[in-house]
């Protein structure tokens, strides 16, 4: 008997095609004969196990991404392939991407501030070095663990996955009534922190 043959096929086989589905399947049920979906799956090596274990252990998958904001849009996004040294920091992303956005919206030469966290590699003497040659661009003092004072949180928050990442920070480059609100939130931010004696706000 074919394994994957139907209820109809097998009544018609044996004479009985006059009969309904329906009939042949209250039939074989009353012996507790019930329909099953086959199960033709292929065979799985130790290796398939193993890939398979490794990939449903290992949870979500994330993207590192760097991007910036100010008052009226977003610099273009750039996508972290591997851990970061301060040379390709300066070289992708300071010069790569940052100076670029900066001397296009600021061409007279006005000084940007600019807030980056306290990575290694943003405080790194090759880093330090490369900003003190760029006077167009000043970094920011600013303290660590501090990531509920910066408004970029939000929007990374509103951010999953890097094709996701890209389209929807192409539509928040427009939306300026968006990016006029967190980054006129500073001051609350501020404040909010100094409420809290330091410690963590709401944002």
């Amino acid at each position: 008997m074919n394994n994957i043959e139907n209820s109809l096929d097998i009544a018609g086989r044996v004479g009985f095609g006059n009969l309904s589905k329906q009939s042949i399947s209250r039939r074989l049920s009353n012996p507790g004969i019930t329909s099953r979906i086959a199960a033709m799956k292929d065979i799985l090596s130790d290796e398939h196990r193993a890939a398979r274990l490794h990939f449903a252990r290992r949870g979500r998958t994330t993207v590192s991404v760097w991007g910036g904001m100010w008052l009226a849009g977003l610099t273009p996004l750039y996508r972290v392939m591997s851990n970061l040294t301060s040379a390709q920091y300066v070289t992708n992303v300071l010069e790569g991407v940052l100076l670029q956005y900066v001397e296009e919206v600021f061409p007279a030469g006005e000084p940007v501030t600019f807030v980056q966290d306290n990575s290694t590699i943003y405080n790194a003497i090759h880093t330090r070095n490369w900003l003190v040659q760029h006077p167009q661009l000043i970094a920011l003092d600013w303290p660590t663990k501090c990531a509920d004072m910066n408004p970029i949180e939000n929007v990374w928050g509103y951010l999953v996955f890097f094709d996701l990442v890209s389209y929807e920070w192409e539509k928040l480059m427009t939306d300026e009534a968006y990016l006029q609100n967190l980054i006129e939130s500073m001051p609350i931010r501020l404040q909010s922190v100094i409420d809290a004696q330091g410690g963590w706000t709401r944002f």
